[in-house]
């Protein structure tokens, strides 16, 4: 995508290529002549798109943070791809050509946001479909549907339409609905906004539907919709990416000539995330190594923004307000954190960010200037941007990093209610993988054991694993199996498991993940076979409850067989409880150990 965009031509081109079918398929909805009907489109939708391309194709970021900037300027469009295919950076026509629902997961700082505007713009300049980008974040504070927030965005950026209007237009697919952060939806409200989601996409199939998210296991299952992965950049987009920053160019150029002599290699898995890299860059100048744990980065970046940062003015080093020094500012900060996340909220008002720093001064202990300190993270520490009304965190893992970091600080048996309401969202986001790092014993105490430990009592395992056990699992974590169409273009159908117990399910991959590097996989002739079970035994049309699963059946013997990422099999499950036995015995080791040292 070009960076130079002329948007009054991209806003009068798409208007002219489309406001006949605009008109023509929402006539009925309004008063007046096809030419006076017409005018008056083209007319609004002029305004309309206006105000969204001055919303959406320019913005601030971790690096550029004084004035919205467009977004190709520091934005590298990633790839994405699906079980069958991969798309090289593509815009929104080449995603609908082979998904026209589909829903892009990747994790924190892979440039999910980005590349929702992405498709925007992408949209307009290939004049498809009338845009309409949605922040699944504002459906937190009430009981708004999907449909009702999709017409407020559209009448809040001057399209000035009703509710038949937009029935019309939905109808005659119109729209492409961009729904961004499914993974900011408070967890109480998931399931609603999902259904409403997947009831537009069935309701309504001639529009294109694009949905972001961290990932979520309970994405897996929903019917017509392709999940895609957003691919890790590779050593020349990296080299691109670094390239648009705004920074200083000599350190730049050495950056650069590092990746290909071999940093971008020894150290993908952090030089691949567009965040990382920036906050690689910002860093490479003080730190000649790459750490191996993401918490030891997140706090090296930290010190540098503390210390030095000033990424567009050479070094410059901007005059705090508070006197709080590193050590304490992170701690006022990280309890800042931890209200905001505890009510997933990740932007607010200049009033209610200071109201959570009035509160942090007594979480924390510490005495400073609730004003102050405001100003210091958003233009001294850069930890927040604010925008307009609004106040963001640079990133959401600045707030995950703090929140990991204040749970270790606190007494234990707060420490212990903390981990137990924090673990509902191990899946979506890193603060329980950020406070392993930082503090693996008291995860594996109040997280992984217990839950370990509910397992196996559910199933009632004693000592061997047998065809009971196994079925028990299986019924533990899944609520049926189905043969379902993805959505993803390809002609066969696949053998999908809709997740009935996430926690468990979220606990039984972090245990796996983080012991055993990867949880056991097995060939796709593997797959293919299970699949062939599955219909043989019960038909391509059947949707399979688990609790009617019986030990005889084939299809569960087949299941218990299976490696693979669904741990679906009883390799997952052996492990898994080898893991609780493992941890279990290393913790009576180090007390014993400590009992001995303190007598």
């Amino acid at each position: 995508m070009s960076e130079e965009l002329d948007p009054h031509k991209l806003i009068v081109d798409f208007v002219n290529s489309n406001i006949d079918r605009l008109a023509d398929s929402v006539s009925s909805a309004m008063k007046g002549t096809k030419n006076v009907i017409r005018a008056r489109l083209a007319s609004t939708y002029r305004a309309y798109l206006k105000r969204v391309l001055d919303r959406h194709s320019r913005a601030k970021s971790f690096f550029v943070r004084s004035e919205p900037l467009p977004i190709y300027e520091f934005f590298v469009p990633p790839n994405i791809s699906s079980q069958q295919r991969v798309l090289k950076a593509p815009g929104a026509a080449e995603l609908a050509a082979v998904a026209p629902a589909a829903i892009v997961s990747g994790s924190g700082g892979c440039g999910k946001t980005m590349f929702m505007r992405h498709l925007l713009v992408s949209n307009l300049v290939q004049q498809h479909k009338m845009p309409v980008l949605l922040e699944l974040r504002q459906l937190n504070a009430g009981r708004t549907k999907v449909r009702t927030a999709l017409l407020d965005t559209l009448n809040s950026n001057g399209l000035r339409a009703d509710d038949e209007y937009f029935e019309l237009a939905l109808e005659a697919g119109h729209f492409c609905l961009l729904l961004d952060g499914f993974d900011e939806l408070e967890l109480g409200i998931r399931a609603r906004i999902a259904k409403e989601i997947q009831h537009l996409a069935e309701k309504y199939p001639q529009n294109w539907i694009f949905l972001s998210s961290r990932p979520d296991s309970n994405l897996e299952g929903w019917q017509g919709f392709s999940l895609f992965s957003v691919e890790p950049l590779d050593l020349s987009q990296s080299i691109e990416l670094v390239e648009k920053l705004p920074f200083d160019d000599p350190i730049k150029a050495k950056f650069i000539e590092a990746l290909r002599s071999g940093l971008y290699k020894e150290h993908e898995s952090f030089l691949s995330n567009p965040l990382l890299l920036s906050i690689m860059l910002l860093t490479y100048s003080d730190i000649a190594h790459i750490p191996s744990k993401l918490s030891i980065f997140y706090n090296q970046a930290y010190e540098s923004l503390f210390q030095k940062h000033d990424a567009l003015k050479g070094g410059f080093q901007r005059k705090r307000r508070t006197p709080l020094d590193i050590q304490d500012f992170a701690t006022a900060f990280a309890a800042f954190c931890v209200q905001t996340y505890d009510r997933r909220e990740f932007s607010f008002s200049r009033t209610k960010a200071l109201e959570y720093f009035d509160q942090a001064k007594a979480i924390s202990g510490l005495d400073f200037d609730s004003e102050g300190i405001l100003d210091d993270t958003v233009q001294a520490v850069c930890l927040m941007i604010e925008d307009g009304l609004e106040i963001t965190f640079a990133h959401r893992s600045f707030q995950e990093y703090f929140v990991a970091r204040f749970i270790t600080s606190i007494p234990p048996a707060a420490k212990e209610k903390l981990i137990r309401r924090f673990t509902k969202s191990v899946e979506p986001d890193s603060v329980m993988q950020l406070l392993f790092e930082l503090d693996p014993y008291a995860v594996e105490s109040h997280y992984l054991l217990p839950m370990i430990e509910k397992l196996q009592k559910h199933i009632q395992f004693k000592g061997r694993i047998g065809v009971t056990h196994h079925l028990r699992y299986i019924q533990a974590m899944y609520g049926s199996f189905e043969i379902a169409d993805r959505g993803s273009g390809a002609p066969e159908l696949r053998l999908v498991a809709l997740i009935s117990n996430s926690a468990l399910f979220d606990a039984v991959r972090f245990a796996l993940v983080n012991y055993d590097a990867e949880v056991s996989t097995s060939p796709q002739s593997d797959y293919e076979n299970l699949q062939r079970v599955f219909i043989k035994e019960y038909g391509e049309n059947a949707l399979v409850e688990t609790k009617s699963l019986r030990t005889n059946s084939p299809f569960l013997r087949a299941l218990a067989k299976y490696g693979g990422k669904t741990l679906w099999g009883t390799e997952n499950l052996r492990r898994v409880i080898q893991i609780g036995k493992l941890i279990r015995k290393r913790h009576d080791e180090a007390e014993s150990s400590l009992e001995a040292i303190l007598k």
